[in-house]
């Protein structure tokens, strides 16, 4: 059995500290793997949505001020035979968060989705008009399908985003979206080997000047059908 990715959905809140509802993709069956990628604008927290797993949690701040910028969360759940919009809260009623999710079919039922690593990235270096930030690489067996990466950045109000116009070699943009204080962006990788992912470069721009200042990125892998063992296996990346 393959993993397919079945369907995407997006969600952006600006305001509201409880009941913050999360779009699933149309479709979700019994036993496919939903994963919601999540970010919250500065040091802003979101709750893991009920019947689900908490992967990953990342916050990025400033390199020169040392102020918060932005926290990434990956949560995960084996879809029953009936699946609701689930919902999160957060402790910020004006922070911004954006949610990207996708479910897969013909993930383990057990064990879908492991972390391959996560960090974050506020090395950027002051001038530059195309500055640029890294995925990290990881190491693989051997995998089913494609890597999907997927980022946040934050870059303290000054409404630096990602460039929805860039274009990266060997991948395909699956998701993205900007505002002014917390962006994602989903990319697939369009073919995969055994061996290692090279880390992904992300450059970024900004719609009045300001430039991003930062990201939190991690490294996803889904397992297929009953497999728990690391190999052949589907990767995604989240940053």
């Amino acid at each position: 059995m393959a993993v397919v990715l079945e369907g995407t959905q997006t969600t952006s809140h600006t305001s509201g500290t409880t009941g913050l509802s999360i779009s699933l993709p149309s479709g979700v069956a019994e036993d496919d793997c939903v994963v919601i990628i999540a970010s919250s604008e500065a040091s802003s927290t979101l709750s893991t949505p009920t019947g689900y797993t908490q992967l990953v949690s990342e916050m990025v701040a400033d390199g020169f001020s040392g102020t918060d910028l932005c926290r990434m969360y990956v949560w995960w759940k084996v879809a029953g035979g009936s699946e609701s919009n689930p919902t999160t809260a957060s402790n910020s009623n004006t922070a911004d968060k954006r949610f990207i999710v996708h479910r897969f079919s013909g993930t383990s039922t057990t064990a879908p989705i492991v972390s391959l690593g996560s960090g974050t990235d506020n090395s950027k270096s002051y001038p530059g008009s195309t500055p640029a930030f890294d995925i990290g690489s990881c190491e693989l067996s051997s995998f089913d399908k494609a890597v999907f990466r997927v980022a946040a950045c934050n870059d303290n109000g000054d409404e630096g985003t990602w460039d929805s116009s860039q274009t990266f070699t060997g991948h395909t943009r699956r998701s993205i979206l900007t505002g002014t204080e917390v962006g994602l962006i989903s990319i697939q990788k369009d073919s995969v080997s055994a061996g290692s992912v090279d880390a992904l470069t992300l450059h970024t721009i900004s719609v009045d000047g300001g430039e991003v200042d930062g990201i939190c990125y991690a490294n996803l892998g889904l397992r297929v059908g009953t497999s728990t063992s690391g190999s052949n296996r589907m990767l995604m990346g989240v940053g």
